[in-house]
C-alpha cells in the first residue's frame, strides 16, 4: 500500500512541480508510520539478543586456518562440545555434526595449545553454524540476478516509459508511475500463488526461488522485445516513440 501510494500520489505532485505538497505528504506519512509503530509497543514480543554471529563464524575460520595441519578425528564424538543440553551460544540450541565442509571440523579439534582460546577452539555447534553460512553462499550468489532485475524497475523501466506515448486520451501517465504495474503484478501473483497454486502444489523454498528467477529473466526478455518495438516506432526528429506506454 505504501509503495502504491508513493508511486501514484507523490509522483503526481512531482510531475506537477508541487514539491512543497509532496514533502508535506511524505512528512505526514512518516508521522503516521511512527505513531502506528509506537502505539502497540506494550504488546510486542521481546526476544533477548543472542550476541553477534559474525565473530563466532570468523572464529571458526581462524581456528581452522591455525589447525590446518591437525588431523581430524575419525569420530565426531571426539570433537569439542560443551556438556549438557544447552549450547555455548547464548539463546541457541545445539546443532548436530554434519558431513558437509568437514575441513571446518579442525576448529573443534582439541589440542594442547588451545588454552580456552575462542580463536583456536570452537564447539561443534559453532562450527555447524559456520557451515550453515557456507551452504547459503550459492543462494546469495543467485540473488545477484534478482537484484539486477529489481533495479530496472526504478531505472531503465522508467527511462523506457519516458520516451513512449504516455497519453491515454488527454490523461498523461508519469513515467515514474510505471512501478504501479509492478505492485499490481505482485498483488496478483501473490494471490494466485496462495489460493490457486499452493493448495495443490507445495514447492520447496529453493524451487520457489528458482521459479521466481526464471520469471524475472522472462520479464527482462519482454522488456528487451518492447525496446525493439519502441525503436521501430520513433518519431523522426523527436525522442518519443509512437508506441503506447501501456
Amino acid at each position: 500500500v505504501g509503495a502504491l501510494f508513493s508511486n501514484t500520489i507523490l509522483v503526481y505532485f512531482e510531475d506537477k512541480g508541487l514539491w512543497t505538497e509532496g514533502f508535506l505528504v511524505s512528512l505526514g506519512s512518516a508521522i503516521v508510520a511512527l505513531v502506528a509503530f509506537l502505539a502497540p509497543t506494550k504488546q510486542y514480543r521481546y526476544v533477548k539478543p543472542c550476541g553477534n554471529p559474525l565473530p563466532r563464524v570468523a572464529q571458526v575460520f581462524v581456528a581452522t586456518a591455525r589447525k590446518w595441519s591437525v588431523v581430524r578425528p575419525g569420530s565426531p564424538q571426539d570433537l569439542y562440545e560443551v556438556e549438557g543440553p544447552e549450547s555455548a551460544i547464548k539463546g541457541s540450541r545445539k546443532i548436530f555434526h554434519s558431513s558437509k565442509f568437514v575441513f571446518l571440523d579442525r576448529a573443534a579439534v582439541i589440542t594442547e595449545n588451545d588454552r580456552s582460546n575462542a580463536w583456536r577452539l570452537c564447539s561443534v555447534t559453532q562450527v555447524e553454524e559456520a557451515k550453515c553460512v557456507m551452504k547459503l553462499l550459492p543462494i546469495w550468489l543467485c540473488t545477484i540476478i534478482y537484484s539486477v532485475i529489481f533495479t530496472q524497475m526504478a531505472s531503465l523501466f522508467v527511462e523506457q516509459g519516458d520516451v513512449m506515448d504516455a497519453f491515454i486520451g488527454k490523461f498523461h501517465i508519469p513515467a515514474a508511475s510505471m512501478s504501479v504495474f509492478d505492485i499490481f503484478s505482485v498483488f496478483l501473483s501473490t494471490g494466485l500463488y496462495r489460493h490457486v497454486i499452493f493448495p495443490y502444489v507445495r514447492p520447496t523454498e529453493l524451487m520457489r526461488m528458482g521459479i521466481g528467477l526464471i520469471i524475472g529473466i522472462m520479464s527482462m526478455v519482454a522488456a528487451g522485445l518492447t525496446e525493439i518495438q519502441r525503436l521501430k516506432r520513433i518519431v523522426p526528429g523527436q525522442k518519443e516513440s509512437e508506441l503506447s506506454i501501456l
